[in-house]
């Protein structure tokens, strides 16, 4: 566990260290706990790393680059790396949502998206629609110069993106998604916005909130929270926020000058 956030500490097995996400904190790790000294260590999930081992294994005469923030720390080393396998001296690439970012790859011919499960399970009502601009955005990187391209996604969970996904109606899903959302009355039929509240002290938020949490009802807009976040503790900081729901922008903006007129104590972040 991170010491300064809510988080498990990622384990980079080349560089034999576990460092967080978020704060970036690390320790030196060498496959032992540190609490009872055993080596029965268990590793959960996959990164670039451990993908990469694998498939030089499978295929030990192909040979494999990872593609992520921890290898290309500059233009240079991007350069270098899209070269070697424009020009087929390197067989395969592996690497995070890096890859999907708009780099074209003219010699590509099969994508593999790993861990689509992720992304359709993220508390976020929005979920299946990232979902769709992702795969879509990733398949572009090799169907766009090749007609024969072969396109493998892996997913543990069944969900009804994937039989649209299989049936290539991307659009009729979108409008399955607009309906739900017109239902809710979720965006682009409202307007939404987060109050985002941070201390180092919880005590101290929470007191905040017992103090003022009538001040931020309004009878024009909806006012959900406050609640904790996905991650509550993050760099030391503990973070809960309001969710405001209003019809229009103009009654959003309306409030959020109220609450700027307030000169609150702790001055929130405000995401609409």
């Amino acid at each position: 566990q991170c010491p300064h956030c809510d988080l498990k500490l990622r384990y980079f097995q080349y560089k034999k260290k576990l460092q967080c996400y978020y704060c970036n904190y690390s320790e030196h790790f060498d496959e032992t706990c540190k609490q009872c000294q055993s080596k029965k260590i268990f590793y959960a999930g996959y990164g670039t790393e451990f993908i990469l081992e694998k498939l030089q294994s499978i295929f030990p005469s192909y040979t494999f680059k990872r593609f992520d923030k921890e290898e290309i720390t500059n233009i240079k080393k991007l350069n270098s790396l899209l070269e070697s396998f424009h020009n087929h001296s390197i067989d395969g690439l592996i690497g995070t949502q890096l890859l999907s970012k708009g780099y074209n790859f003219k010699n590509a011919h099969t994508i593999v998206l790993l861990g689509l499960d992720s992304f359709l399970s993220f508390i976020d009502f929005r979920a299946s629609e990232k979902a769709i601009q992702k795969i879509m955005q990733t398949l572009g990187r090799v169907g766009r110069f090749k007609d024969n391209s072969t396109t493998i996604i892996q997913h543990n969970e069944p969900h009804e993106l994937l039989n649209f996904l299989e049936q290539d109606k991307f659009f009729s899903y979108y409008d399955i998604l607009l309906l739900e959302r017109k239902n809710l009355l979720l965006p682009p039929f409202s307007v939404l916005c987060t109050l985002v509240f941070s201390h180092k002290k919880k005590d101290a938020l929470l007191s905040f909130f017992e103090q003022y949490h009538l001040y931020f009802q309004e009878k024009n807009v909806e006012i959900l929270g406050p609640q904790p976040f996905f991650i509550e503790k993050r760099k030391n900081f503990f973070s809960w926020f309001y969710l405001i729901k209003a019809s229009s922008y103009q009654n959003l903006h309306l409030y959020l000058q109220k609450i700027h007129q307030l000169n609150l104590p702790i001055t929130p972040i405000i995401n609409i």
